[in-house]
C-alpha cells in the first residue's frame, strides 16, 4: 500500500477563540524541521464577522463622547453598545435594530474617568461578535511639571491666560518679597506612540515686572481676555496691598511689559485684607478685596463699587456674569446692576456644592462653563453658567487649600492646576 514519507506529520486544525468582530486576522503555519531551520507557509487573511469598532470622539463643550463603529450588514441584525467607567462594571447602554447603525453619542458623562465601548453584533442565527474595546476620556491629566519652588507661607503662585489668540498660552506669577517673576509657557498637544493625546510644555521667557513693593501673599493676576480693546498689544494687570495698606493695580502692555496703566484711585486696604483677587471682561476690570468690589474700565477710571457680605478670595467673570469664592469656600453667582454704564449693586445667588466642598478658586473656559477648584474634595467642578454640575476633574493627592486653577480659553481649552508650592498640573480636555 501507499506509505507516509519520514519526516512529514499530519495536523487537522486550529480553533482561535480570541477573535474580534470586524478585524482581520493573519494566519501563517511555521513548521519546524527536525534537522534544523523551519518552513513557512503563505499567509492567510480571514476578516472576522461583525461591526468593527473605530474610533470615539470627544465634545468637551457639550460633554459627551461619539463612539462610531464599521457596521456589518450582511450579518447583523441588532447592535448593542456596551460601556464601562474607569473599573465599575461593563453595562449595556445602547440597542439598535438597524443593521446600517454607526454612531452611538453618550451623553450621560459625571467624572473624568477613563470610559470604555465596546460594540456587539447580533446575527439572525443568535450569535453575538464582540470587536474591540476603544477607550476616551476628558480632562485627562497630562502632565504635572514644575514652574519653581514656592514657600506657601511666604510666597504666592498665580496662573492665568497667557494667550488668547493661539492655544496652549498660560501665565504664572511668582510673587516673593521684593520680586515678581512672571513665567510664560506655550503648550502643545500631540500623540503618543499609543494614540493618545501627550502635551509638551514650553518656557517662552521670564520677565520681572516692576511692581515689586506688594506683600507677597496678597498679589494676583489678570492676563489678557479676548474681548479687550488691546488684542493687538495685549495687557495683563497685576493687583496686591503695598506696604503702606494702599491696594494698588498695575498693568502692563506685552510683549515688552511696558508699564501702561495704574489704578485712578486711593484704595485703602478693608481691615483684615489678605489678598486682592482680579478678574477682566469686556474692557473692564474687577477687583475684590475683603468686603468690597472695584470695578474700572480699562482705558479710564473707577465705574462702580459694590459692597460685599463676606470676605471674597477669588473671582472670575464671564459675559457680565460674576463668580465669586467666598474665604469659607462657597461660591455664588452675581449678576451685576448697570445704571447709565456705572455699577450701582450685584444680585447675587448661591451655587450649589457637594457636602465636604470648599472651594479656592474658580475660572472659565471659552464656552462660559465655569471651573471651579475643590479643595475639600480634592477635584475640579465644572459647572453649566446657571451652576449646573456637568463633571468633576479628580486631581493628584495633595493640599490644594493654597492653589490656583485656569483654562486657557484658546482652542485647545487646557486645564492648569497649581497646588501653590510650585508645581502645575495640566489637564487635556
Amino acid at each position: 500500500g501507499n506509505s507516509v514519507a519520514s519526516g512529514y506529520v499530519s495536523v487537522a486544525s486550529y480553533q482561535d477563540e480570541a477573535l474580534l468582530a470586524g478585524e482581520s486576522v493573519f494566519y501563517q503555519v511555521v513548521a519546524q524541521l527536525s534537522g534544523g531551520g523551519r518552513e513557512l507557509t503563505r499567509t492567510a487573511t480571514v476578516t472576522i464577522p461583525g461591526a468593527q469598532a473605530l474610533s470615539v470622539s470627544r465634545d468637551p463643550v457639550n460633554l459627551s463622547l461619539q463612539f462610531r463603529w464599521q457596521p456589518d450588514v450582511s450579518v447583523a441584525s441588532a447592535y448593542e453598545i456596551y460601556r464601562q467607567v474607569g473599573n465599575g462594571t461593563l453595562a449595556k447602554v445602547y440597542e439598535t435594530d438597524d443593521p446600517a447603525a454607526s454612531v452611538y453619542t453618550d451623553t450621560d458623562i459625571t467624572s473624568n474617568q477613563r470610559h470604555q465601548y465596546t460594540v456587539r453584533t447580533r446575527t439572525s442565527t443568535g450569535k453575538t461578535l464582540t470587536s474591540r474595546p476603544i477607550t476616551s476620556q476628558f480632562y485627562r491629566l497630562a502632565t504635572t511639571q514644575p514652574v519653581e519652588n514656592v514657600r506657601p507661607e511666604s510666597e504666592r503662585i498665580r496662573l492665568d491666560v497667557g494667550d488668547v489668540i493661539t492655544s496652549g498660552g498660560t501665565l504664572a506669577l511668582v510673587s516673593r518679597q521684593s520680586q515678581l517673576s512672571l513665567y510664560q509657557f506655550r503648550y502643545q498637544i500631540g500623540l503618543a506612540f499609543d494614540g493618545s493625546p501627550r502635551i509638551l510644555r514650553n518656557l517662552v521667557g521670564i520677565v520681572f515686572p516692576n511692581a515689586i513693593d506688594f506683600q507677597p501673599l496678597s498679589v494676583d493676576l489678570a492676563g489678557p481676555v479676548s474681548t479687550s480693546a488691546f488684542s493687538i498689544f495685549p495687557r495683563l494687570f497685576v493687583a496686591g496691598v503695598l506696604a503702606n495698606g494702599q491696594i494698588d493695580i498695575v498693568g502692563f502692555e506685552m510683549p515688552l511689559f511696558n508699564k501702561v496703566w495704574s489704578i485712578p484711585v486711593v484704595w485703602d486696604a478693608p481691615l483684615g485684607t489678605t489678598q486682592v483677587s482680579l478678574a477682566r471682561d469686556q474692557g473692564r476690570l474687577y477687583a475684590a478685596a475683603r468686603h468690597e468690589l472695584q470695578l474700572f474700565s480699562e482705558v479710564g477710571g473707577v465705574i462702580g463699587t459694590a459692597a460685599l457680605a463676606r470676605p471674597a478670595k477669588d473671582i472670575s467673570v464671564y459675559n457680565d456674569q460674576i463668580w465669586m469664592v467666598w474665604e469659607d469656600g462657597q461660591v455664588d453667582v452675581g449678576n451685576p446692576v448697570f445704571q447709565q454704564g456705572f455699577l450701582t449693586s450685584v444680585e447675587w445667588h448661591p451655587v450649589a456644592l457637594a457636602n465636604s466642598s470648599h472651594a479656592v478658586a474658580v475660572s472659565h473656559n471659552r464656552s462660559g462653563q465655569a471651573l471651579v477648584l475643590d479643595a475639600g474634595r480634592n477635584e475640579v467642578t465644572l459647572l453649566q453658567p446657571n451652576g449646573q454640575h456637568v463633571l468633576s476633574l479628580s486631581l493628584p493627592e495633595r493640599d490644594y487649600f493654597i492653589g490656583d486653577l485656569v483654562v486657557d480659553q484658546a482652542v485647545s481649552n487646557l486645564v492648569q492646576v497649581t497646588d501653590g508650592r510650585g508645581d502645575v498640573s495640566t489637564f487635556i480636555p
